[in-house]
């Protein structure tokens, strides 16, 4: 049986951004935007190693989406199939990671302090199969981390920014060992690699990371191009001087909420790409929302979804009480209609 990459079960389908009264219960379709798991189901054998805990598990999940973003302009949805990691195991990430490989790194000194950094977090690897089973490629991120923790004189835990020229140096570095090291397996040899590196946020962001170089293996080559991708809030300064009519939009869109329900709170996060944006996630959250308001409100955002934006961005609207998922309004790119998932509570 064939599973989609989402993180819920949605037990009906609310079909149309102008189909008001159609409510039938699916087994539900994803588009082409989601991996199939290949089946049987595998599990990852590194077991989502981090180095001495330094990277959340949000942030974990934000380097696995990431990854699969960035791997489908190579390994496409439409005919290839997901797997978790099968080939770097976790007694090989502790070796690969640890203060002799990968992360060999010389000390430096902060307010007087000496710290050797762990500029590497995390290797995160995805495998992608062909229908029948056989493996199409691996996918790795070096999860590389700016933000080196040090104890200050009052023995609070402060961070220092590495520069990022250097760290881009250390992760090119790092990639082309690991690479070597791959190509070193007998049945990877032949094998497509991917390797991103990827840049963790603040301890305290709330916005995910992001990937700023990203190569694919040429026989037993790989070259590490710069990509362009941000995420921003919708209705920051900068969107609104950038991209004056996807924050006019979005206002719009938050606006027919708060008419709605003024006490619920609304972010909206785009991610872009080569200064284009191409992703939009919008949380609709309140302590509690009645059936006849949730069904409400999301008639109504999926009517106003399909027009209000440019039809070229992929548009994801969670409607959350608590933080529990209520509802998922979801419009693809290069249409205007509108699907929305009523998630059993």
């Amino acid at each position: 049986m064939k599973k989609y990459v989402i993180s819920f079960l949605c037990l009906f389908l609310l079909v149309g951004c102008n189909n008001k009264n159609n409510i039938t219960p699916i087994d539900i379709d994803f588009d082409n935007e989601y991996y199939q798991v290949y089946t049987p189901y595998k599990k990852g054998v590194g077991n989502n190693y981090v180095v001495n805990n330094v990277l959340n598990n949000y942030d974990i999940l934000e380097v696995e989406k990431a990854l699969m973003m960035v791997s489908s302009k190579y390994f496409k949805t439409n005919n290839s199939y997901y797997q978790e990691g099968q080939f770097l195991t976790e007694k090989e990430l502790k070796l690969l990671l640890n203060k002799d490989n990968l992360n060999k790194a010389p000390n430096i000194e902060i307010g007087g302090i000496n710290i050797t950094p762990t500029y590497i977090t995390s290797i995160y690897e995805q495998n992608y199969l062909a229908t029948n089973g056989n493996l199409k490629g691996i996918s790795l991120a070096i999860v590389l981390n700016p933000y080196q923790a040090y104890k200050n004189s009052y023995g609070i835990y402060s961070y220092k920014i590495v520069n990022e020229e250097e760290l881009i140096a250390f992760g090119k570095t790092a990639a082309n060992e690991l690479f070597k090291y791959i190509r070193q397996k007998k049945e990877l040899k032949d094998v497509r690699v991917l390797i991103g590196l990827y840049f963790q946020k603040s301890p305290n962001a709330v916005l995910p990371g992001i990937f700023k170089y990203v190569g694919i293996s040429h026989k037993d080559t790989i070259n590490l191009e710069e990509v362009d991708y941000q995420y921003y809030y919708l209705n920051s300064n900068y969107i609104l001087e950038h991209d004056v009519n996807s924050a006019n939009a979005y206002n719009n869109i938050e606006q027919v909420v708060k008419e709605l329900f003024p006490v619920v709170n609304v972010i909206g996060i785009g991610l872009y790409e080569d200064s284009i944006l191409k992703n939009i996630e919008i949380i609709v959250n309140n302590s509690h929302f009645k059936k006849s308001e949730l069904l409400y409100l999301s008639q109504t955002l999926s009517e106003k979804i399909g027009t209000t934006f440019n039809n070229i961005i992929n548009i994801k609207v969670l409607i959350t009480a608590n933080d529990k998922v209520l509802a998922l309004i979801h419009k693809e790119s290069n249409t205007s209609r509108c699907n929305v998932y009523m998630i059993n509570g």
